[in-house]
């Protein structure tokens, strides 16, 4: 099999998926996605954490372990038919937000096509399907339970430092928003620091007399980042070192033909 036909047939098992969540109900998109990832030869223990939607699904041993995380979702409220307008498939459902059927999709689809040439590339591929995206933090009881450490893990900590731009703003009696930016540092296992500037935005809601954070949303500039910084800092020194090598033989070049002239 050609690695074009590969690719396509990667990218139709992914479409596919994602049409199929996108019409699932409550908790079936996470079948589907195991389902799919057990029938390519992952191996999947599912309710990890103590959420029945939750599951890990490995394939290979050894190193690099390649992570690959789907994201999924059941809002209230949310159900949507396959057409390009609202209509609800259950009225009053659940169903995805900000587009997680087919972030889940594209990372079966991704691990299912390194599975296929899982003999060429040595290493493990470790799926994390992650539910309650966008309310009950899924991964965060998922982290407590240490599935996102393991030899491939790169961080050590992160720690972030919020300011706000502005006191919050009520939107009512009883919510309001409040947003700014983040000085962040990636602390990496192999000693490595790099620091990232973020943007933040959270709500907050009144509960009895108490204010609670809701939710709380950080965002980056992808040309403003500590990998994109690295590779900017050696491409600088190699085009140094090339510009240095250059000259070096320029000049040699230049001594050794007025040496033949003479």
């Amino acid at each position: 099999m050609t690695t074009a036909i590969l690719a396509l047939l990667v990218v139709a098992v992914a479409l596919l998926i994602a049409l199929l969540l996108r019409v699932s109900g409550r908790g079936a998109e996470s079948a589907l996605l195991q389902q799919q990832l057990r029938d390519a030869g992952f191996t999947v223990r599912a309710g990890v954490s103590d959420m029945p939607t939750a599951f890990v699904a490995e394939w290979g041993r050894g190193k690099p372990v390649i992570g690959i995380l789907a994201e999924f979702d059941a809002l209230p409220g949310l159900s949507q038919d396959t057409v390009p307008f609202r209509k609800a498939l259950t009225e009053g459902g659940s169903g995805h937000g900000c587009g997680h059927n087919t972030m889940a999709a594209s990372g079966v689809g991704a691990a299912i096509g390194l599975a296929a040439i899982a003999d060429e590339l040595p290493g493990e591929i470790v799926f994390l399907g992650t539910p309650a995206e966008e309310r009950g933090s899924g991964k965060q009881f998922m982290i407590d339970d240490g599935l996102f450490e393991g030899p491939g893990a790169m961080f050590a900590k992160i720690e972030v430092r919020p300011v706000a731009d502005e006191l919050t703003r009520f939107l009512d009696d009883n919510s309001g928003v409040v947003y700014g930016t983040s000085d962040d540092t990636f602390h990496f296992k192999d000693g490595e620091v790099r620091s990232m500037k973020t943007r933040w935005s959270a709500t907050v809601q009144k509960e009895g007399d108490l204010w609670k954070l809701v939710d709380v949303h950080f965002s980056a500039n992808v040309l403003d980042n500590p990998l994109l910084s690295t590779a900017k800092s050696y491409a600088v020194k190699l085009a140094v070192g090339g510009l240095f090598a250059g000259l070096v033989i320029g000049v040699l070049l230049m001594a050794l033909l007025r040496r033949r002239r003479s």
